[in-house]
C-alpha cells in the first residue's frame, strides 16, 4: 500500500515547490519597467509603524525608486534626464516622490516612473 519515495522524487518535489514560490514572489515584485500609477506608488511608499505589510511594501518602494534612478543613469525616461549625485540616498528620492504626488493628486493617474523621472530631472538637472 505504501511505496517508498526515492531521493529523485523528493528532489523533484522540492525543486517544484521552490520554483512555485519563486514565481509567486516574483509576481508581486514591482519593477520600474512595469506600469504602475501614482496611486500604487503611494500605496507602496506611504506606510505607518502599525502597518502590517508596511515593511515589505516600503522595501518594494525603495527598489522601484532605485530602478528609476538606474534607468535615468543609463538614458532618458519619458524624455526626462536627471543627473543624480551618487551621495543622494534613495530615501531622499522616495520622499521627493511622495511629497510631489501627495501635493498633486492630478498626477496620480500618470505612470509613476514617468512622474518620478520628471521630479528627479527638475531636482537634479544634467548640465548641457
Amino acid at each position: 500500500m505504501f511505496r517508498s519515495i526515492g531521493w529523485m522524487n523528493i528532489c523533484g518535489i522540492s525543486t517544484s515547490i521552490a520554483l512555485i514560490v519563486t514565481i509567486l514572489f516574483t509576481a508581486h515584485a514591482v519593477r520600474a519597467t512595469e506600469s504602475i500609477d501614482g496611486h500604487r506608488f503611494l500605496n507602496l511608499c506611504v506606510v505607518t509603524e502599525s502597518d502590517y505589510e508596511g515593511e515589505r511594501r516600503f522595501a518594494a518602494c525603495e527598489r522601484f525608486v532605485g530602478e528609476v534612478r538606474e534607468l535615468l543613469g543609463d538614458h532618458k525616461v519619458h524624455g526626462f534626464a536627471a543627473c543624480i549625485p551618487e551621495d543622494v540616498p534613495d530615501i531622499q528620492m522616495v520622499i521627493a516622490g511622495i511629497s510631489r504626488l501627495q501635493s498633486r493628486p492630478d498626477q496620480h493617474d500618470r505612470e509613476a516612473h514617468a512622474t518620478l523621472a520628471e521630479i528627479y530631472a527638475q531636482r537634479w538637472p544634467c548640465s548641457q
